[in-house]
This record gives structure tokens, C-alpha cells and sequence, in this order.
């Protein structure tokens, strides 16, 4: 009689890759720097040098986005990422630093799957990464409707100002002239039934960009007088709307 013993491939033999990441945002996205770094059990990188240069970019084409917006992490983030912030730091790790990303721009939170290729590694297995990371959409600031009942939307966002001083009193001038409140993004927008309040600004997920003049000017007001900024804010918004 012929007996077989079958063992699960599981267990402590098993291949897998862990994935190391620190708090992504949309705004450390555009700024470019983070790393992320993939680390092997049970398997080994392909070696250091030709072999391993020719997976850097399988390695990038394995950093895959849930969601796909067209200025979103796959058609900004892994299309364009460089080669050369792919390193093999030792025999089990690779570490990936981020290139920065001006164009990135999303509307909501992204989860992102890292895959190892079957070619990158020496087990020449596929391998889920685990975790998977977020990168969080940035907050933004709009306006509800006026007049006609119209609703146009702007963003005031970090990337757009040269420093985080500027930024903050772009967006301190928005809140002086309003009415705030407060939501979480998925929360939808009601519009109130009878009174409409002019310069009523709500945090939410959608959006669309200030003009880059506007921005610029925006850039240089963190010298003026408080009133001069926001007089110069509203002027802003008032341009948007016409």
C-alpha cells in the first residue's frame, strides 16, 4: 500500500512579503521623499547588480492603486516613478523612495497593494505584499451656492503654496469670512431648504483648483495685514465664480 503525506503549503516556510510605510498623504505625495520598504521571509531578492537593476521597474509596476483616478497614484505615482529610488538595501530588503509628484491630485483616500513580481525574487513566486497603506486625500474648502442656485467648487491646497506659513493663512482667511462647519468627507452636502448663506465654506472631497495667478498671490500674502489677505482671498473666489 502506498501511502502519501500531503502539508499544507502555509506555515513557516512559506514566502511572503511585509510592507513598511509611514503615514501617506496626498501632501507628502506631491513632496516626494517617503520610502517604502519590502522585506522577504523566506525568499531572497534576485542578486545585487544586473540581474537586480532589470526588476526595478517590475518592482514600481507591483505598487498598484484600489482606486484610478486620472491624476490618482497609478497614472501618476507608479507611471512615473524613477528607477533609481528602487535600492536593495540587503539580501531580504528593498526599500523604495518616492519621487516627488506635482501632478498627483486626488479626491478621496487611495489604498495601495505592493506585488512582487515572480522575477524579482528567488523563489520565483508571486507575492502579495502585506499590508496594504492608504494615502489620505487632503481636506478642502468650498463654497455652497449662490444666487442661481449654482455651486462652484475650490481647493486650497498645501502643494499650491511655497510654505506651510502661507498656506495656513490662505486658509484662515477662508474661515474669518465664514459661517464653518465642519464634516466628515464621506458625509453628503445638504443644501439647507429655505435661507442660502453667502460665503458658507464646508469641508468635503470634491473639488476644483484656484488659478495659478491666484495662487501666486495668494503665495506672496503672508506680509500683508490680516483684512489685506482676506479682502484679497474673497477677490479670489469672487474672480472663480464669474
Amino acid at each position: 500500500m502506498l501511502l502519501l503525506l500531503l502539508r499544507p503549503l502555509g506555515g513557516g516556510t512559506q514566502p511572503q512579503a511585509f510592507i513598511s510605510v509611514g503615514a501617506l498623504t496626498e501632501v507628502s505625495i506631491v513632496a516626494g521623499g517617503q520610502t517604502i520598504v519590502i522585506d522577504l521571509t523566506n525568499d531572497t531578492w534576485v542578486a545585487s547588480g544586473a540581474a537586480f537593476d532589470a526588476e526595478r521597474q517590475n518592482i514600481i509596476n507591483g505598487l498598484n492603486s484600489a482606486q484610478s483616478e486620472a491624476s490618482g497614484w497609478n497614472a501618476v505615482v507608479r507611471a512615473l516613478q524613477g528607477i533609481s529610488g528602487v535600492v536593495r538595501t540587503s539580501n531580504t530588503e528593498v526599500t523604495i523612495t518616492l519621487d516627488a509628484q506635482a501632478t498627483y491630485d486626488i479626491t478621496a483616500n487611495e489604498t495601495i497593494t505592493v506585488t512582487v513580481p515572480s522575477t524579482a525574487g528567488n523563489s520565483a513566486l508571486t507575492l502579495v505584499g502585506a499590508p496594504t497603506f492608504d494615502v489620505t486625500a487632503t481636506p478642502v474648502v468650498v463654497t455652497p451656492s449662490l444666487g442661481a442656485g449654482k455651486r462652484k467648487l475650490f481647493r486650497v491646497r498645501r502643494g499650491d503654496f511655497s510654505s506651510q506659513k502661507n498656506y495656513e493663512f490662505a486658509l484662515r482667511a477662508a474661515l474669518l469670512e465664514a459661517n464653518v462647519a465642519i464634516r466628515p468627507d464621506d458625509e453628503p452636502i445638504i443644501e439647507p431648504v429655505e435661507k442660502k448663506i453667502p460665503n458658507k465654506f464646508v469641508v468635503t472631497d470634491r473639488a476644483i483648483k484656484v488659478k495659478a495667478v491666484d495662487m501666486a498671490a495668494l503665495q506672496y500674502a503672508s506680509e500683508m495685514e490680516e483684512q489685506a489677505l482676506l479682502e484679497l482671498f474673497i477677490n479670489v473666489i469672487e474672480s472663480e465664480w464669474e
